[in-house]
C-alpha cells in the first residue's frame, strides 16, 4: 500500500458569502419600501447618494459565530470525463457534486485525471447531479468512475447589518422595515433567496441627522438588523475504500532476543535483506531480527544460510562462528539489532 498523501493545496469554497446575505436583504427591502426608494451599499468609492430623496444604505458592521463548527463528510462518486477545463457528468452514483471538491479515480495514485483536479461552478444541468462543470487544472479525460470528496464546515453566523434610511419618508420607512423584519413576512421573504438566511430582529431605530455635501441636513433614520445565515467552507477531503490489516507478533518484538543462544542457525531470505532464526522455538517457527536496509546491504554479504553465531558475555553482540567478527549490537532495551 502507498503511504497517505497530504491533503491537495486546493483554497476553500465558500457557500453563503457576505455578498449573498446583502443580496437577501436587499430583495426585502426593495418589497417594503416605494419602487422610487433606492436601496444601494455603503462604502463604495466614487460613487453619489441615490438620485431620488428616500434611499437606504446597508452597512455590514459585525458577524458573530453562534456555535462551534458543525463538520460533515460527503464521499461522492460519479461518472463523467472532462474536456478542458469542462468536466461533464452523465451520473451521479452516490452523494452530490459540490464546488471544491477534489477529483480521484480507481487508479490511484498514479490516477488518469490531473493531481490537484477541482470542482468549481456547476455549468448546467440537475443541481449537484447530471450536467457540466467548471474544473481545474485543464485536461482530457475519458468518461470514468471518479470519486468527489468533500469535508464541509458549517457555522452558524449572526450578521447585523446597519442600515441608514435617508429622505422625509425615513421615519415611516423604518417603522415599516422594523415591523416587517421581526415578522413571518420577513421569514419568508428571505427563504425565497434558497439560502439558509433568515431575519432574527431589529435593535430600535434611532434618529441621526446626515449633513450632506452642501452643508444642509437631511432626514435619515438608523436601524440594526440581525440576520442568521449558515454559511459553509467546503475543502477537498480523500476517502478510502479499502484498508489492509496486517497482524505483528508482539512476542515477537518484545522477546525476539531473549532466545538468541550460542549454535543458533542464521539464514538470509532470498532477496538478501532478511536474517532470520531457523530453530528459536521450533522447526515451523521463524523469527525476522531485523531488515538489512539498501544502504548498509553490503555489510552482510558475509551472512550465508547456515551460518551459526555466538552471543558475547555481556549478551549484546552478535559474532559469526566462521570469522569471528562481531557483525551486530543487541540495544539495551533488547528490541533492535544495529550494527558496530
Amino acid at each position: 500500500m502507498p503511504d497517505w498523501p497530504p491533503q491537495p493545496p486546493a483554497l476553500p469554497t465558500l457557500a453563503i458569502s457576505q455578498g449573498d446575505a446583502l443580496t437577501a436583504l436587499r430583495a426585502f427591502l426593495t418589497g417594503v419600501v416605494a419602487p422610487t426608494t433606492a436601496v444601494v451599499r455603503a462604502q463604495v468609492n466614487r460613487v453619489p447618494e441615490p438620485e431620488g430623496s428616500d434611499f437606504v444604505v446597508m452597512t455590514p458592521i459585525s458577524q458573530k459565530r453562534l456555535e462551534t463548527n458543525e463538520t460533515t463528510y460527503l464521499d461522492n462518486i460519479l461518472v463523467g470525463s472532462i474536456a478542458g477545463t469542462t468536466l461533464t457528468v452523465s451520473s451521479v452514483t452516490r452523494g452530490s457534486i459540490q464546488a471544491g471538491a477534489l477529483l480521484t479515480d480507481t487508479v490511484w495514485p498514479t490516477m488518469n485525471v490531473a493531481a490537484n483536479t477541482i470542482v468549481g461552478a456547476q455549468l448546467t444541468g440537475t443541481p449537484g447531479g447530471a450536467g457540466t462543470y467548471a474544473v481545474t487544472p485543464s485536461q482530457t479525460l475519458a468518461s470514468e468512475t471518479l470519486y468527489a470528496g468533500v469535508r464541509a464546515d458549517l457555522v452558524a453566523t449572526e450578521l447585523v447589518v446597519q442600515l441608514d434610511v435617508h429622505g422625509p419618508a425615513s421615519a415611516d420607512n423604518v417603522r415599516v422595515i422594523d415591523t416587517l423584519f421581526r415578522s413571518e413576512y420577513g421569514v419568508d421573504a428571505f427563504a425565497t433567496s434558497g439560502l439558509e438566511i433568515r431575519p432574527l430582529y431589529a435593535d430600535d431605530a434611532r434618529q441621526v441627522p446626515f449633513i450632506n455635501a452642501e452643508q444642509q441636513y437631511e432626514d435619515r433614520w438608523t436601524i440594526d438588523v440581525h440576520m442568521q445565515a449558515n454559511p459553509v467552507v467546503r475543502t477537498p477531503q480523500l476517502f478510502a475504500d479499502e484498508i489492509v490489516v496486517q497482524t505483528i507478533e508482539v512476542d515477537a518484538f518484545c522477546k525476539v532476543f531473549q532466545v538468541l543462544e550460542d549454535g543458533k542457525t542464521i539464514n538470509v531470505t532470498e532477496d538478501g535483506r532478511l536474517l532470520v532464526l531457523e530453530n528459536c522455538r521450533d522447526a515451523n517457527f521463524k523469527f525476522v531480527v531485523f531488515q538489512i536496509t539498501e544502504d548498509i546491504g553490503e555489510a552482510f554479504q558475509v551472512l550465508e544460510d547456515g551460518a551459526t553465531f555466538s552471543i558475547t558475555e555481556d549478551g549484546r553482540r552478535l559474532v559469526l562462528e566462521s570469522s569471528g567478527i562481531v557483525r551486530a549490537m543487541i540495544t539495551e532495551d533488547g528490541r533492535r539489532m544495529i550494527l558496530e
